[in-house]
């Protein structure tokens, strides 16, 4: 058996997480958010969200976590920027920007390890040390974005396994 990924998403604090099933972007703090009900507005950010990476099953070693955007095509003015840390922060958005989540997510796969643990990209996952730092996602759409519907993208998350 191999090793599993659960997605936490943390709603204001670090206790009772939501198992993700989607990570849309909206103008609301919400697990499983539903963004045609909260859209981000024109020229605003995004509601950050704020994750966490759980390795369950078999395995002896994880390394090597990296996210990028394995499909879907940003429209114009469109950003979606990550960060990580081993402190956690509330989420944030409409007029200000998420102070975490600064670098834009790769839209290939990084030669080298993006997520961190322990504010490193040089750890061992195990069994019982199963989880990454804090991840930060945030989506902003500049005043060069039309009021249009956005496509949908899929991050992807790889990872080394022993």
């Amino acid at each position: 058996m191999a090793a599993t990924l659960t997605l936490y998403e943390f709603i204001g604090t670090t206790t009772s997480p939501t198992t993700c099933t989607n990570l849309n972007f909206g103008s609301t703090v919400s697990g499983n958010l539903n963004s045609t009900l909260y859209p981000v507005t024109v020229g605003t950010y995004g509601q950050s969200k704020v994750l966490q990476l759980s390795f369950g099953g078999s395995f002896t070693s994880i390394t090597n976590i990296k996210i990028y955007q394995s499909d879907g095509t940003n429209i114009t003015g469109e950003t979606i920027n990550y960060g990580c840390s081993s402190t956690f922060y509330t989420s944030t958005g409409g007029s200000y920007a998420d102070s975490n989540a600064t670098t834009a997510v790769p839209t290939t796969t990084p030669t080298t390890a993006n997520i961190t643990v322990g504010d490193t990209s040089s750890y061992t996952i195990t069994d019982t040390e199963n989880t990454t730092d804090y991840v930060f996602l945030q989506s902003s759409l500049s005043v060069l974005a039309s009021a249009t519907s956005i496509p949908t993208k899929t991050l992807t998350f790889t990872w080394t396994e022993v």
